[in-house]
């Protein structure tokens, strides 16, 4: 029979309790420097839409300009950038004219589809406040940053149906006496357009209440071109 071991004649050596303590001491000691485990954010999901929608929007976006064949005739520009891309309720858009290096309108311009007839619309919105704040957003989108809730924007101008014209141009207009004129002593206002992927017509008159134009122009739309 072998031998019973040789009992700890020291159990108290303070060395040896030393050598002991000093893994776990040591196995604390970087289980506590380990990074406290956080849970990340997720990432908003955006919105997905179908590709005619999207390819209309994609046309309204840009830079555009007039053109001019005189030496007085003044320029005029359209700034079209798109805005809260996070928004469930339609691709939103800011849109500045300007012509002969002056400020003009700030509007806001959401390409959607129809609740009811799935049909593609523009409708038209007013910046909230005063829209003096928002001049030169389509160069500085941010601006417009702390409205981008999925609270609804004022409705001011109506609604565009749109329509396909081939496949690479979409028509559409407002209808009836719905929207809200620019004109001082205009009572509505009518718009249509003509997008494609180089151009953009915008034919935008005021009328009085007895259907005479007092505001736009009369022979036709303006016809803003790419650069």
């Amino acid at each position: 029979m072998a031998p019973a071991p040789a009992p700890d004649r020291n159990p108290g050596d303070p060395d040896r309790m030393n050598r002991l303590a000093f893994p776990t001491l040591l196995g604390l000691v970087l289980f506590l420097s380990l990074p406290a485990c956080e849970t990340a954010e997720p990432a908003p999901v955006r919105p997905e839409y179908d590709d005619e929608l999207v390819r209309l929007a994609s046309w309204m976006e840009g830079r555009f300009a007039t053109e001019t064949t005189s030496d007085d005739a003044a320029i005029h520009r359209l700034d079209v950038t798109r805005i809260w891309p996070d928004r469930a309720d339609g691709i939103w858009l800011v849109v500045e004219r300007s012509w002969a290096g002056a400020s003009g309108r700030t509007d806001l311009w959401r390409v959607a589809r129809d609740a009811e007839t799935e049909r593609l619309v523009v409708t038209l919105h007013a910046p909230p406040g005063d829209a003096g704040r928002f001049r030169g957003a389509a160069e500085a989108p941010e601006r417009l940053d702390e409205f981008g809730g999925e609270e609804p924007m004022a409705r001011t101008g109506g609604t565009l149906r749109i329509e396909g014209l081939g496949p690479r141009t979409y028509f559409g207009e407002t209808e009836g006496r719905d929207c809200a004129p620019t004109a001082p002593g205009a009572s509505y206002a009518t718009i249509s357009t003509v997008v494609t992927p180089v151009e953009f017509r915008l034919w935008e008159r005021d009328f009085d209440a007895g259907g005479r134009r007092v505001g736009g122009p009369e022979e036709g739309p303006r016809v803003y071109r790419r650069p």
